[in-house]
């Protein structure tokens, strides 16, 4: 951050670790959501609850540990080969002020960005179904 040209965005490996990024911020006077976008990923429940709510990737963790333990019990039974096996399951895009101040997203209530598509709660995007493009943080 105290370089010439300090990132712009910041993508977290998982909420928590955003949510440390986010204090490191404050702690340098960087205002969040404005100076630096930060994401994270899981959206655990006291991320919308933040001063300054974080932008998260919501997973299907329920449908993830579910299809697991079916491919467990299925490679047990022997019904499966013992090759890896890969499975994708559906991620949304939950835009709070962490990456866009003008998103309003306080408790549960929020409003959708006028590019976005309704979700679960009026704030997620589903996540394109494509490959992202490379494009830098600004």
């Amino acid at each position: 951050m105290r370089k010439k040209r300090p990132p712009t965005a910041i993508f977290a490996v998982n909420d928590m670790t955003a949510i440390g990024v986010m204090g490191t911020l404050r702690d340098l006077e960087r205002k969040i959501g404005t100076d630096v976008a930060v994401v994270g990923f899981n959206d655990i429940s006291i991320a919308r609850d933040l001063p300054v709510p974080l932008t998260t990737v919501r997973s299907a963790l329920h449908q993830m540990g579910a299809e697991a333990a079916r491919l467990l019990v299925a490679r047990l039974r022997g019904e499966t080969s013992d090759a890896p096996s890969q499975r994708r399951l559906p991620t949304e895009l939950v835009v709070r002020e962490s990456s866009d101040p003008a998103v309003r997203t306080r408790g549960k209530s929020g409003r959708v960005p006028k590019k976005a598509s309704p979700g679960h709660n009026g704030v997620p995007m589903q996540a394109p179904a494509r490959r992202p493009t490379r494009r830098s943080a600004q």
